[in-house]
């Protein structure tokens, strides 16, 4: 009677099975609902009028029809020998039953590992595509934040004198969140998508400008157009007036009013105007002083630069003179920035990616200052060398920077070299066979005493390299190919650091300086203000204030931080952002 019981239970797993397994379609509630991008179950009303069009066609007697489900057969009082598949006639019944058992219990103790999986992959998910770290351009969809959004949050991330001018310049019409400079408006070249900044202009940054309607006067509007646009060959104006400007008469004389090139004409007025007209370029040469048409003279170029090229954010001029005393109208629209505290005062025009970049653009510094991530030295020694900047005491008498020699009132103990006069070089330079101080101090003397450790690798002169003992595990590579940080115990140096997974020891200098010298990276853990500030890189301090990183490295494109803030997680997004807008 078990056993009888147990075949038909094994023989509804069969059939199951074999409907499972013939008819996947089953598997899913709609076939297509990973092609629509979908999750949930699939509504018949979005796509209605396919559903309706499939199911008027009316299958002919010709075609099979498939079921989802085989008829059951209908029950016997005793089992038959031709319920069972041939193949498992001989197989004991036994075994059978025991197959059918593992099967349903696979299928319900696999039921909470796949919820587990789905599960953790769904946190996998939510933790990879957080939404802070998304770029956030309005027009993506709905699902990202809008523009207005997205300067609001440029802004709370800028240093304090530092600022974005909002509401300034020309809005294009089409779309108003693009934002034009009044030095590109009128220019001759297009920057709306739509093309509106070059519509109805009563005055041109060019030099050139035509009306294209016959019945013109002063108060028409121009169309603006560049060198390159004149005598083309092609009729821009509609009266070959573009074609006409810069014609050499017969005789090759030029009137009294115009400029002559080697094979033509030109208006006085395109005389240094900062763009080239002649082929060979006179008309921009010794244009000190007379620089016309909003074009601004640079010094080291000697030449004039054109309006549309001033107070763009891009230095043009070596001396960035070009980008100084703008205004907020001047510098407008995303991606633009002005070193001042106020929009309503004249300052240095600057791109947002030279924002907290560790280099300093503006004149006084205001871009380098209150940035995230900024590590305040206030607390930190430091020393002013030869180069004007500034670096940590421990940094700047190491004998690593040549600016820094002369300032030092002593060496640093453990990894300089005193030549004396405030000179300062490193240990591993001491007999190596240069003369690395000025007096050659640092080659006298090079004996290898018995009390001394010897270096197992040679001099590149092939000369043996000897080391004091106190130099050994101090965390200064010494020896050619450093093996006396290697083996250590402990350090000698209370200033080093010791690897945690291996008997090797880093300088105070090599630690948290955002590059793992352990191979299991623990000296780039549990990093302190302290640690982090003495370095004269561009250092970014997560805030959590554990950890730091080369501000160049920081993003990769997310925060590097190991549990990231608002704050860390919002200035990768402004760097992002920052390459989308330029």
């Amino acid at each position: 009677m078990h056993n009888l019981k147990l075949e038909k239970l094994f023989v509804h797993l069969s059939k199951f099975a074999y409907t499972f397994t013939t008819y996947p379609e089953m598997a899913l509630p709609y076939d297509g609902e990973s092609e629509f991008g979908r999750q949930g179950a699939y509504q018949l009303s979005e796509h209605d009028e396919e559903v309706r069009a499939i199911s008027v066609n009316q299958r002919t007697s010709s075609e099979t029809t498939y079921a989802f489900t085989h008829p059951a057969p209908e029950e016997e009082e005793a089992p038959k020998e031709s319920i069972l598949p041939g193949c498992l006639k001989e197989i004991p019944k036994v075994i059978i039953v025991l197959l059918a058992i593992l099967i349903v219990l696979f299928i319900i103790f696999s039921i909470p590992l796949v919820f587990a999986l789905t599960q953790s992959a769904e946190q996998l998910s939510s933790t990879s595509n957080d939404g802070s770290n998304e770029v956030w351009l309005g027009e993506d969809g709905p699902n990202s934040r809008s523009e207005n959004e997205t300067i609001s949050a440029l802004a709370a991330l800028l240093p304090p004198n530092v600022t974005m001018c909002r509401g300034m310049g020309f809005s294009c019409v089409s779309r108003p969140s693009v934002v034009v400079s009044t030095n590109s408006l009128c220019d001759g070249v297009a920057d709306c998508p739509d093309g509106t900044d070059e519509v109805s202009c009563k005055e041109c940054a060019t030099s050139f400008s035509c009306s294209q309607s016959p019945n013109a006067t002063t108060e028409s509007p121009k169309l603006c157009l560049r060198a390159r646009a004149l005598h083309d060959g092609y009729d821009h104006c509609g009266d070959q007036s573009d074609e006409n400007i810069m014609h050499l008469p017969q005789g090759g004389k030029c009137p009294l009013d115009k400029f002559k090139c080697s094979s033509m004409c030109l208006p006085k007025s395109f005389i240094c105007d900062g763009e080239p007209h002649c082929p060979s370029g006179e008309d921009e040469r010794n244009c000190e002083g007379k620089c016309q048409h909003g074009s601004k003279y640079c010094k080291t170029l000697k030449q004039c630069l054109p309006k549309w090229t001033l107070c763009n954010g891009v230095k043009d001029c070596d001396d960035g003179s070009d980008e100084d005393d703008c205004d907020c109208k001047q510098c407008s629209g995303l991606g633009k920035l002005i070193c001042s505290s106020s929009p309503d005062k004249k300052g240095y025009c600057l791109n947002l990616d030279r924002v907290c970049d560790g280099t300093i653009d503006c004149p006084n510094g205001e871009d380098e200052e209150g940035c995230p991530g900024e590590m305040k030295k206030d607390e930190i020694e430091m020393v002013k060398c030869n180069d004007g900047k500034s670096y940590s005491k421990v940094y700047a008498c190491l004998g690593l920077i040549p600016s820094c020699q002369g300032v030092c009132d002593e060496c640093n103990k453990h990894s300089a070299f005193d030549c004396g006069n405030k000179h300062c070089i490193l240990k591993s330079k001491v007999c190596d066979g240069t003369n690395d101080c000025p007096n050659g101090l640092d080659e006298k003397n090079c004996t290898c005493p018995t009390t001394f450790f010897k270096c197992p690798s040679k001099l590149p002169n092939g000369n043996d390299k000897c080391i004091e003992q106190n130099q050994r595990c101090d965390g200064f590579l010494d020896c050619p190919n450093g093996e006396d940080e290697n083996g250590c115990e402990k350090c000698s140096n209370e200033d080093a650091f010791k690897c945690m997974k291996e008997n090797k020891c880093i300088s105070q200098t090599a630690r948290c300086d955002g590059r793992k010298h352990c191979s299991d990276g623990s000296d780039e853990e549990d990093c302190s203000l302290e640690k982090c500030a003495i370095h004269p890189l561009s250092m970014y301090m997560c805030s959590d204030k554990k950890n730091c990183f080369r501000k160049d490295e920081i993003c990769s494109p997310y925060s590097k931080c190991p549990k990231p803030s608002a704050v860390d997680k919002g200035y990768c997004a402004v760097l992002r952002k920052a390459s989308l807008m330029l």
